[in-house]
Formats: C-alpha cells, sequence, structure tokens
C-alpha cells in the first residue's frame, strides 16, 4: 500500500524472513497479511510457494498495495539473481507480443522459509541490497504464542487496511514530509561512508514510515523506534557493511570448524597425516607453555574454487585479489604480476597449488577438531556444509 501510493512507480518492498521453524515466522507472516483479508495458509492472502516462476510472477499481476505473502521459500527450485530482481522491479516482461499489456505490480512482498533467499544468489550487491533479510528474528516467544496469533489473525482481519488507507488519505501532502523525516533519520543511523547500507535507506525508511504512520495516526500500540531498530539489524544491513574479503572470510571459518576433520594439523611435534577425503591443513606454530598458535590455513587451490563457487563468488580471481590486498592471503610475486596462489607440501607432495591463509585471522578456533566443531559462526544461512564426498578426486590428484 505503502508503495502503490506514496511512491507511485517506484520499485517494490522485497523482505524475507528465514532461520529455525519454531521462530514464529509464519504467526507473523499471517498477522501481517491480516491487515488486509483472511490469511489462513492457502485459503486466503499467504500462499505457498509456487512450483514455478511464472506461477509466482502471474501471481503479483495487477496488485497495487495488498501484501503478497508467500510460506516456506525453501520448497521453491527458480530462486536466483534475476528473480530478485524482476520481483522488485514490478514488472513482467517475459512472454510478452503485440498483443499483451506490459504486467505490473506496485506492493510489498512478505516471504518466509528455513533458507535465505540472497544464498541463492551470486555475492554481486545488486541483488542483495534489493532484497530486506532477517534470519531468526524470534518473532514469536512460545509455541502458545505462535498459534494464539494465528488464530486472532484468522478471526481479526481486513480493518486495518482500509483505515490505514484512508488515514494516509487524510494526510494527502503531509505524507512526503513524514517520509522525508523517516529518511533522514534511517540515513543517519546508517554508515555515512558506506554506499550500500545507504542504498537500502529508502526500503527502510519505507517500513519505518508505515510504523509511525499507525502509532501516529491510527492510535495502534506500536513502537516506531523499536521497529526502526529491527529494520537495521536486518541480516541484509549488517552484510552489507561487511567487504567482499570479510564475506569470504567468515566462509572459510565456517569450512574449518565443521569440517575441521578434512584438515590435517602439522607442526614441528605433529606428524602431517592428511585425512581421506582431505583439503588442506592446519600449520601449527609451537610457543611456550607447550601452547601453539595458528600460523596458517593451507587449502588445495581446487577446494578453495569449489567453496567460493558454491557460495556463489562467480569471479574467483576477484576474491583473491582482495584477499591479497588485505593481507588475508599469502602470494608470489613476480615482477609487476602477483600468483595469489603458492606451491606446499601437501599429503606428501610437493609443489602443490594450494591458497596459503595468514593464522592471525584465525584467532580463536582451536587447533583441535572436536573443539572446532563446538565453535558456532552464526553464519546466517549462507555458508555451504560438505560431506566428505563433496571434496573427490580423480586419479591426478585433482580436484573434480
Amino acid at each position: 500500500m505503502i508503495i502503490a501510493y506514496v511512491f507511485a512507480r517506484q520499485y517494490n518492498q522485497f523482505i524475507h524472513a528465514y532461520g529455525d521453524s519454531t521462530s514464529g515466522k509464519t504467526s507473523m507472516l499471517m498477522l501481517a497479511a491480516s491487515v488486509h483479508g483472511f490469511s489462513e495458509v492457502n485459503k486466503g492472502i499467504v500462499q505457498t510457494f509456487f512450483a514455478t516462476k511464472n506461477g509466482f510472477i502471474n501471481a503479483l499481476v495487477g496488485n497495487s498495495g495488498v501484501l503478497a505473502a508467500y510460506d516456506e521459500v525453501s520448497a521453491a527450485t527458480f530462486l536466483d539473481e534475476k528473480f530478485v530482481y524482476q520481483v522488485h522491479g514490478g514488472k513482467d516482461k517475459l512472454r510478452m507480443n503485440d498483443n499483451t499489456d506490459d504486467k505490473n505490480w506496485q506492493t510489498a512482498v512478505l516471504t518466509t522459509g528455513e533458507s535465505s533467499i540472497s544464498g541463492s544468489t551470486n555475492q554481486n550487491n545488486g541483488a542483495k541490497i534489493r532484497l530486506l533479510e532477517f534470519f531468526n528474528v524470534p518473532w514469536t516467544r512460545s509455541k502458545e504464542e505462535a498459534e494464539a496469533v494465528k488464530a486472532a489473525a484468522c478471526e481479526n482481519y481486513g480493518t486495518l487496511g482500509v483505515a490505514f488507507a484512508q488515514a494516509i488519505m487524510k494526510l494527502g501532502e503531509k505524507i512526503y514530509d513524514i517520509y522525508n523525516e523517516c529518511l533522514e533519520e534511517v540515513s543517519g543511523k546508517l554508515p555515512p561512508d558506506n554506499r550500500l547500507a545507504q542504498r537500502m535507506a529508502n526500503n527502510i525508511a519505507g517500513l519505518y514510515f508505515t510504523a509511525r504512520i499507525a502509532a501516529e495516526h491510527l492510535g495502534l500500540s506500536v513502537d516506531a523506534g523499536a521497529v526502526l531498530e529491527i529494520l537495521l539489524s536486518s541480516e541484509t544491513i549488517v552484510k552489507t557493511q561487511k567487504s567482499l574479503s570479510e564475506r569470504v572470510m567468515d566462509i572459510i571459518k565456517s569450512v574449518l570448524v565443521t569440517k575441521g576433520h578434512l584438515f590435517s594439523v602439522e607442526s614441528p611435534k605433529v606428524k602431517d597425516v592428511f585425512p581421506n577425503g582431505g583439503i588442506g591443513k592446519i600449520v601449527l606454530q609451537i610457543l611456550g607453555d607447550n601452547k601453539t598458535r595458528i600460523d596458517k590455513i593451507v587449502i588445495e587451490y581446487g577446494a578453495y574454487e569449489k567453496i567460493l563457487k558454491d557460495n556463489k563468488f562467480e569471479d574467483i580471481s576477484v576474491v583473491s585479489r582482495e584477499l591479497y590486498e588485505k593481507g588475508y592471503i599469502n602470494g608470489e610475486k613476480s615482477g609487476k604480476y602477483v600468483k595469489y596462489y603458492t606451491r606446499a607440501l601437501l599429503n606428501r607432495q610437493k609443489g602443490v597449488k594450494v591458497m596459503t591463509f595468514n593464522g592471525d585471522f584465525f584467532e580463536g578456533i582451536s587447533d583441535e577438531p572436536e573443539d572446532r566443531a563446538a565453535i558456532n559462526l552464526s553464519p546466517g544461512g549462507d555458508f555451504s556444509t560438505y560431506t566428505d564426498e563433496d571434496f573427490t578426486r580423480d586419479d591426478d590428484g585433482a580436484e573434480s
């Protein structure tokens, strides 16, 4: 509704809540949809994800202000950056001919699921800033509360949407002043030098504007300030404040923690025994008092490429260059050029092509596999987890 009225011909809101099945996501979705109408899943406004992209898009066509609500994104197979651009852009140009008008929509799209949508897109920032994601937000405090919210949403619905429309119509041109106030406040709370975060200010301001109208002009018990803090803590905003290299290092750490048994351990006092299906080694430095620290992490180049590709990083050379420039990896200089990989002894083979990570950036991660497995890095649903079979080799030892 805000999109259709205040920001006519502008882009759509695309919001996704994901995480544990016990966080109350479906209850939140039903409550939000009840503003406009009956919200029981698959019997009203809230639907489960369509089997095809065309089915999903066709359901949006013609929507001008009523929340589009979809549960269980995990069931969809068409999630990619093109899908995000299309939903956010509000226009379907597919299958158009001379006798077909443009298929448009102007609304907010709210989805839920156990997995991230941005995790299905590539690591380019364009798709990510068009999608506001929330990870593991406790929307309800208990199972009983979640059921109570669902019941209330199915028994009381369809009135607030009308009241809200009447309120903003009554305010007239003043809504632009209120929105600009919201935008200024949001922009002031985002890092001023973070261009990506600032580009999301309009999306957040539109939602904050909604909370303020509800609190100030509908008399609802809505804490607009608290709503803004939740919006600013979204997974999307947090990620935009991390550089490309920082996001990659989070992923490397996650692999080290969750699949530590695929790394051998090497030190002057430890024999380097390469594990079955291994992908690298942890090189330790011996300190005083029988203590050790991680000196470097060595990952076979093929495994490194696979980790990045599995996490939707398209240009390996761009990633490697930034890792090198930020000091995360060691390289080999040759005149004006730098090789971002090195050669190392791995699995008793000399000259193996590897990526060598500086151990200073792995502080706090134990060199003991059982300790590493107990560390929670809060990956946010974007990091791949691997089985031993994911890293298989052909006859000459190369990654396949």
